[in-house]
């Protein structure tokens, strides 16, 4: 009977350490599915990422080419204002002042017209606040008519009024205000 017992004793041991090695080869398959996709992930993020780097390379070489040109026509230029005679290269800066005093006033004109506008616009935000707070300190003074007027209307239209007319105390509710009538306040 010992023996039998050892050898249930060793086949549960082995059960046991059987099931441990299912259950680790379960989670080392999981860990190794999900870190192919990992891998995965970042191969496409580097194929992009060298894609777009490919595309920045040929934008700055045609930028570089297109610079090249550019200077090279300007040198161009330069020879030909300097190789050409007085009156040429004065008509060429006579007409480069007059375009630039051109673009000035209209710059300034723009600006003078914003600042105009954006003056108007503040002048009448603070109107509103002014007659906002008038109208505040008003109410302040005279708390009586606190609950009779409404900021902004007629100094006649009622904020808090029953079903005829009457005045209801901001402590009352409409059932219990419909019990008083005008002449009790």
């Amino acid at each position: 009977k010992r023996e039998l017992d050892e050898a249930r004793q060793a086949a549960e041991q082995a059960s046991q350490l059987l099931s441990n090695m299912q259950q680790e080869r379960l989670s080392l398959e999981k860990k190794i599915k999900d870190l192919t996709g990992q891998i995965d992930a970042h191969v496409l993020t580097i194929d992009e990422t060298k894609g777009d780097l490919e595309k920045a390379v040929r934008n700055y070489k045609e930028l570089v080419a297109q610079k090249r040109k550019l200077d090279n026509e300007n040198k161009k230029l330069k020879l030909q204002i300097s190789n050409g005679s007085s009156i040429g290269a004065t008509t060429v800066n006579d007409d480069t002042e007059e375009r630039m005093q051109q673009i000035e006033q209209e710059a300034y004109r723009s600006a003078q017209e914003e600042y105009k506008n954006r003056l108007s616009s503040l002048e009448k935000e603070h109107a509103e606040q002014i007659a906002q707070l008038q109208s505040q300190l008003a109410t302040l003074k005279n708390p009586h008519t606190a609950f009779f007027k409404s900021p902004g209307r007629p100094d006649d239209s009622f904020t808090r009024s029953g079903p005829m007319g009457e005045f209801i105390p901001p402590s009352e509710d409409l059932e219990t205000a419909s019990l008083h009538s005008y002449e009790d306040f």
